[in-house]
């Protein structure tokens, strides 16, 4: 493939990527359900990966930094909405009053969580984001694919060195949360990269680090749900042997998934051997 035709590919990307934004926006302002709400924060993972990308190719002579700052309190307000629907969706399967009672709360703090999102589409100038991404694409257009696909394998080996740091280094919780960012990143650079290229290591890598990044989701909804419900028990002063039960089911729940996060893992790690 020609430079010119690499350079042109590059450039489609971004701009499909933008498109798919404004079409997951609009499709939330219509009604904040789980599909919507989700479709956006990813539609926003993706830019900022992009914008992080060209910031780093043109060591920082481009400034994304308005991109990032617009989009921020989107993403964060869509979160607290998802976090609920997500706690309501996975509690159904503890059933007894305490749940019951959790669900209550849930549906409370995504109405405020829906009113604050609302309040912040409002103030949200979708026009100026997509001027300031437009300028931060157009040195996809005038910079070496060369470079830029040099820059991202670079990004891609660093975030991988990172996972296998934070691995070893840091267990719990926290480690699994930090190598879940690392992965989403990894992943979006890759589809860019294997969009315009035949390299079947590469598309092994990404292959390898969706399922892994599948695994570490569900291990995630399940940390987000007892976090929630540790909140709410704390906040009501309740502590009886029906929420000790759903504690107990939780915490299996998460470590159950622990073996297959690492399996992944390690399988994600050796294929990022470039």
């Amino acid at each position: 493939m020609d430079t010119k035709q690499a350079s042109n590919d590059f450039s489609e990307h971004f701009v499909a990527r933008f498109e798919n934004f404004e079409q997951c926006y609009s499709q939330t302002l219509q009604v904040f359900n789980l599909e919507n709400i989700h479709d956006l924060r990813v539609s926003i993972k993706r830019l900022r990966a992009l914008l992080s990308l060209i910031e780093l190719a043109s060591e920082k002579r481009v400034d994304c930094s308005q991109c990032f700052i617009l989009l921020g309190p989107i993403f964060k307000n869509a979160g607290y909405i998802r976090e609920c629907q997500v706690n309501i969706f996975l509690l159904k399967q503890f059933d007894n009053k305490v749940s019951m009672f959790f669900r209550d709360y849930l549906i409370k703090k995504q109405t405020k969580a829906a009113k604050k999102l609302t309040n912040e589409t409002k103030e949200f100038d979708i026009e100026l984001l997509k001027k300031n991404y437009q300028r931060s694409e157009q040195f996809l257009t005038d910079s070496s694919v060369k470079e830029i696909n040099k820059v991202a394998l670079k990004s891609v080996k660093k975030r991988a060195a990172k996972i296998k740091q934070l691995k070893v280094e840091s267990g719990g919780n926290l480690g699994i949360h930090r190598i879940r960012k690392h992965i989403k990143y990894i992943i979006e650079i890759l589809e860019l990269i294997v969009g315009i290229s035949d390299n079947k290591q590469l598309k092994q890598l990404n292959k390898k680090a969706k399922l892994c990044a599948n695994k570490i989701g569900e291990w995630h909804d399940y940390q987000v749900l007892l976090a929630s419900f540790n909140r709410f028990l704390s906040v009501k002063e309740i502590n009886n042997k029906a929420s000790r039960s759903i504690i107990k089911d939780i915490e299996t729940k998460s470590e159950g998934l622990m073996e297959s996060i690492n399996y992944h893992l390690d399988l994600m790690l050796d294929a990022s051997k470039l």
